[in-house]
């Protein structure tokens, strides 16, 4: 909420801020609507010398200001990769070490000594590969359940290296190669015409016998389109007229 000095508006405007979310900026020297009205001598000196720009910057200036000050920056969550884990750098680390004895001496007891150290580095970031990917699997079943749906495959995505695809997007070089792309696809998508000749010509039938009930609706089909049901869902109209 932006308050102005001037008179007799501060009388009825909130002066202090009352959360972090409510927060007030005070234009010295503003009324409401000054910049709006015809030159008067009561106007103070920043409205003969400054511009409407000028005047405009100094409100964004100060809503800026205001944002830093109460507004909480949200620091980005970067996932961890593998090596920073401890165990790793851990049995890296006993590599390192193995190794700079094995350069000074090279007996065969400490060639074997590094031999284990790498393993055992191959056998950690095995370890902590495959419990962050079950973490992972945990995340994305737990998505499911809730039906968050496209948190479930953002990371799916993330597990596999898949690159998201850009939607509603045609191939394309040039606009006219997209539209030319476009026609063809529901072209090909709709099949060619007909070439029935007679209106009553009967057209047959391309599955026969297929097992889909006709008659009234009974209580096993209903038990069973109960249970698909996703969960906080209900019977009823949608709203969406046919």
């Amino acid at each position: 909420m932006d308050n102005r000095c001037l008179p007799s508006w501060p009388a009825g405007c909130v002066l202090k801020s009352l959360s972090n979310s409510l927060v007030a900026i005070v234009m010295k020297d503003a009324a409401h609507h000054l910049d709006l009205r015809p030159s008067n001598p009561a106007d103070p000196p920043s409205e003969e010398t400054e511009t409407a720009t000028e005047r405009y910057g100094r409100f964004i200036a100060a809503n800026e200001g205001a944002a830093e000050k109460t507004i909480p920056i949200k620091k980005r969550e970067k996932r961890l990769r593998y090596s920073s884990d401890p165990r790793i750098t851990q049995a890296r680390d006993e590599v390192n070490r193995r190794y700079e004895v094995f350069l000074q001496n090279t007996q065969e007891k400490n060639r074997q000594k590094l031999k284990r150290a790498r393993k055992t580095f191959e056998e950690t970031y095995t370890k902590v590969k495959e419990e962050d990917l079950l973490q992972r699997i945990k995340e994305v079943e737990k998505a499911h359940e809730n039906c968050k749906h496209g948190q479930s495959w953002k990371l799916i995505n993330e597990v596999t290296n898949r690159r998201e695809t850009k939607e509603s997007q045609l191939e394309g070089n040039t606009p006219k190669e997209r539209v030319t792309n476009w026609y063809n696809h529901f072209k090909s998508l709709l099949g060619k015409l007909h070439d029935i000749t007679c209106e009553d010509e009967e057209i047959p039938a391309v599955l026969e016998n297929l097992d889909i009930r006709t008659g009234p609706i009974d209580t096993e089909e209903y038990e069973k389109a109960k249970k698909s049901l996703v969960e906080e869902k209900r019977c009823g109209e949608d709203g969406i007229p046919p």
